[in-house]
């Protein structure tokens, strides 16, 4: 049985709906699940990085569903999705991770994703042919890209 571990000690208090969520999912599942959400402050906001570990696949799906849904809910200028310890991510992996950057980008919260290895990465450019994703190769240069991106849109908005 394949699992995704997402290693979350979460730095801020996340809301009880958060937090109930995870009660939603088959407890044999869940107790494989532990979750890292790190919280980074950035110029123009926090910038959640959800670290993830092992295989997503149709039984660890919800899980990283609700590992998305639990990041945004502490409402981050950014999320950092941290791939580098993914060993397989099957179609609905991918469909997942792309809708979410539809998602953030209605919300006008930044994403990216790190550390996707060369088999990720083929697999990735075959799922989302017409979206650019910002993609970085590990969780550091994500977060120093993320920074710098947000330095630069609050100087364009807030002029000396």
């Amino acid at each position: 049985m394949s699992t995704l571990e997402a290693q979350l000690p979460v730095v801020a208090d996340l809301p009880r709906r958060a937090q109930s969520q995870a009660a939603l999912h088959d407890p044999e599942s869940a107790a494989m699940w532990q979750q890292q959400l790190d919280i980074e402050t950035g110029p123009a906001g926090i910038i959640a990085v959800l670290h993830l570990a092992g295989d997503i696949d149709m039984l660890t799906l919800p899980l990283l569903c609700a590992a998305l849904i639990t990041a945004l809910d502490i409402r981050p200028a950014d999320l950092v999705v941290d791939l580098s310890e993914i060993h397989f991510c099957g179609v609905r992996g991918f469909v997942l991770l792309a809708a979410m950057a539809r998602t953030t980008a209605t919300c006008g919260i930044g994403y990216a994703v790190a550390g996707m290895g060369p088999h990720l990465d083929r697999a990735a450019t075959q799922a989302w042919p017409g979206q650019r994703l910002r993609r970085h190769p590990d969780s550091a240069a994500a977060i120093t890209a993320t920074r710098h991106r947000q330095a630069r849109t609050r100087a364009a908005r807030f002029p000396l």
